[in-house]
């Protein structure tokens, strides 16, 4: 039941990210930190079942906290690289924008490390002690 739980959050963030362009700021704001919360929560229950699998070591669980969150990233990154005729338009131009500002979100909150060669996801929000 755990599994599919997080199943459903998985594809429930990813489409959350891909309906939060928006231009209304307000609601961009709260749509944004809606992903950002989401995502907090998929990866604590990701970690969660890893170390009740007995999975302990920092580079296991930033593994599998990335899984967790390739549909999301994904979504993301199909926001910024958007389609150049319809990037080129407002609605390009706001969809690149709120992935631009998701990866910023989700930096800031620790889950992405974009402090290296390749940006990584941290299981711990960067603190080196493990969450969740």
């Amino acid at each position: 039941e755990t599994g599919e739980t997080e199943e459903i959050l998985r594809e429930f963030t990813a489409h959350v990210v891909r309906v939060a362009p928006i231009k209304a700021p307000y609601v961009l704001r709260q749509n944004i930190s809606l992903v950002t919360q989401l995502t907090g929560r998929l990866v604590r229950a990701s970690v969660r079942r890893a170390r009740g699998g007995g999975i302990v070591s920092n580079e296991d669980l930033d593994r599998i906290a990335a899984d967790a969150l390739t549909p999301a990233l994904d979504s993301v990154i199909e926001l910024i690289d958007v389609d150049p005729a319809l990037g080129s338009r407002e609605e390009g131009r706001t969809m690149r924008s709120c992935g631009v500002q998701i990866v910023g979100a989700l930096a800031m909150a620790g889950t992405l490390d974009l402090g290296g060669r390749v940006p990584r996801v941290r299981h711990d929000g960067g603190e080196g002690g493990g969450a969740g």
